[in-house]
C-alpha cells in the first residue's frame, strides 16, 4: 500500500497587531481586555490573553460573511477579473478602507481635514503599504470625493460619533472584529424637508384617507414630513408642523465599494450588534444598523447610499452560519504554517529560524510576540520630488 507524504505548508508572512480604537469619545465604551489580531494569508484571527497565560481565539467577522454563497453579480465580476486579480483588488480595497477610517477619525478628533494635503497622504500611505504608486491619482480623486460624501452624511443625519474602529470580541459567538462606527444619528434625513412644514387646506377630498379618519367629501389640512404626508381635520398647531428629531443609537459599517449591497453585509452588522451588546449590556441598545457607501458624483453635491439593514436578516440562517463559523475556526487555527523569524548571525543554523506551527500553537506558545507590529503612526509626508527621485533610483537598478 502506497502512503503519500503529507503536503508541506508553504512559507508565509504573518503579522500581529495590538488593536485600539481610532476614535473614542465615551469612556463607558472601553473593553476590559486587550484584543490582538494575527494576519496571515488565511485571513484574520483575533485573540486575547486570559488567566494563567491562556488565550481565547476568535474568527474574524469577514471570514464568517465569506461562508455565504457568493451573489451572482460578484461571481461574474470574479470570473471577468480572474481569481488572482480579484483577490489583489479586494486586498487593496481593504487597505483603502483602513486609510479611510483613519481619515474619518482625524475629522472627528481635530474637527477638520485638509483636503489639499490629502493626495500627499495617500501617496505616502501607498508607499508605506507597498502598493503601486500608479494607483495614486485614482486613489487621490476617489478618497477626496468619498470623504466629502461621508461628511455630507454626517451633516444630513446630524451624526454624533462615540467610537470609530472599535476592537471587540464575543465569547458566545466566537468571533472578533473592528466595529467601524457606533454613534447617535437622526433616524431620518430631516434636511430633505423644511424644519417647519407648510400645511395646505383641501376643501373636499376625492378619496378617503382612512389612516386619518377622513372620508370622501370632507375637508382637511395636509402637510409633508420625512415619514410621509400628514392629514388632520383641524388646522395643525405650530408644534405639530415642527419636525421633531428622532435620534437612534446606530452601528454603521462603511463600504468603499459602489456595486450594491450583499447578504454577507447583514451578517456582519448583526454580529457587530450582538458583540456590542454582549460587551456593554448596560449601555443603551443598538436600535439601527446601516451600510454607508459613497456614490460616484459628477455635480457639486456629494452623494452616498445609506442602506438600513435592521431586521433584514433571517435569524435562523444567522444562527446556522455562526455555528458553521465555529467549525471553520477549528480548521483555520489548526492549519499547518511555516514561518521564518528572528535575527540570524554568523554561525547560526538557518533551520533554527524556521517555525512549523499551527496558528493555535503560534499564539498559545507565545511565538506571536515576535511578530507584533509597532503601533501605527501617521505616515511621513513625502513630496512629489522625493517620490520622483525614489522612482528614478528604482528604475536605474
Amino acid at each position: 500500500m502506497k502512503h503519500e507524504k503529507p503536503e508541506m505548508p508553504d512559507y508565509e508572512p504573518i503579522s500581529v497587531e495590538k488593536l485600539k480604537a481610532l476614535y473614542h469619545a465615551d469612556e463607558r465604551l472601553t473593553a476590559p481586555y486587550q484584543l490582538y489580531r494575527l494576519n496571515s494569508k488565511g485571513g484574520h484571527i483575533y485573540f486575547k490573553e486570559g488567566e494563567n497565560g491562556s488565550y481565547t481565539l476568535f474568527l474574524g467577522i469577514t471570514t464568517v460573511g465569506a461562508l455565504l454563497p457568493k451573489a451572482k453579480p460578484l461571481l461574474y465580476w470574479i470570473a471577468d477579473k480572474g481569481v488572482d486579480e480579484a483577490e489583489l483588488y479586494m486586498n487593496q480595497k481593504g487597505t483603502y478602507g483602513s486609510f479611510f477610517h483613519t481619515l474619518i477619525a482625524d475629522y472627528f478628533i481635530f474637527g477638520e481635514l485638509n483636503l489639499t494635503e490629502l493626495p500627499d497622504r495617500v501617496r505616502a500611505y501607498l508607499f508605506e503599504h507597498q502598493i503601486p504608486l500608479t494607483l495614486a491619482e485614482k486613489w487621490c480623486v476617489e478618497m477626496q470625493s468619498d470623504i466629502l460624501a461621508f461628511i455630507q452624511w454626517v451633516l444630513d443625519y446630524e451624526v454624533e460619533p462615540l467610537v470609530v474602529e472599535m476592537p471587540l470580541c464575543s465569547e458566545s459567538l466566537g468571533v472578533g472584529t473592528l466595529i467601524d462606527f457606533v454613534g447617535w444619528m437622526n433616524k431620518y434625513n430631516y434636511q430633505t424637508e423644511p424644519r417647519i412644514a407648510v400645511a395646505t387646506f383641501t376643501k373636499k377630498v376625492r378619496k378617503p384617507i382612512p389612516e386619518f379618519g377622513i372620508e370622501v367629501g370632507e375637508s382637511c389640512w395636509r402637510w409633508k414630513t420625512v415619514t410621509g404626508e400628514m392629514c388632520s381635520k383641524t388646522e395643525p398647531t405650530q408644534e405639530e408642523l415642527t419636525q421633531k428629531r428622532e435620534r437612534v443609537l446606530a452601528i454603521v459599517d462603511f463600504k468603499s465599494g459602489k456595486k450594491g449591497s450583499f447578504p454577507s453585509y447583514r451578517i456582519q452588522l448583526q454580529a457587530c450588534k450582538d458583540i456590542f451588546q454582549e460587551n456593554f449590556p448596560d449601555f443603551p441598545e443598538i436600535e439601527k444598523f446601516y451600510n454607508l457607501s459613497p456614490k460616484d458624483f459628477t455635480g457639486s453635491q456629494p452623494t452616498y447610499t445609506l442602506t438600513d439593514q435592521t431586521d433584514k436578516l433571517n435569524p435562523n440562517k444567522y444562527v446556522a452560519y455562526i455555528e458553521i463559523a465555529k467549525e471553520e475556526k477549528k480548521e483555520i487555527i489548526t492549519r499547518p504554517m511555516r514561518v521564518i523569524s528572528g535575527t540570524i548571525k554568523k554561525g547560526d543554523t538557518p533551520s533554527d529560524f524556521i517555525l512549523d506551527k499551527t496558528i493555535q500553537e503560534l499564539i498559545e506558545e507565545n511565538h506571536w510576540q515576535k511578530f507584533v507590529q509597532e503601533e501605527k503612526k501617521e505616515p511621513p509626508k513625502l513630496n512629489m520630488a522625493e517620490f520622483t527621485n525614489g522612482l528614478q533610483k528604482t528604475e536605474s537598478v
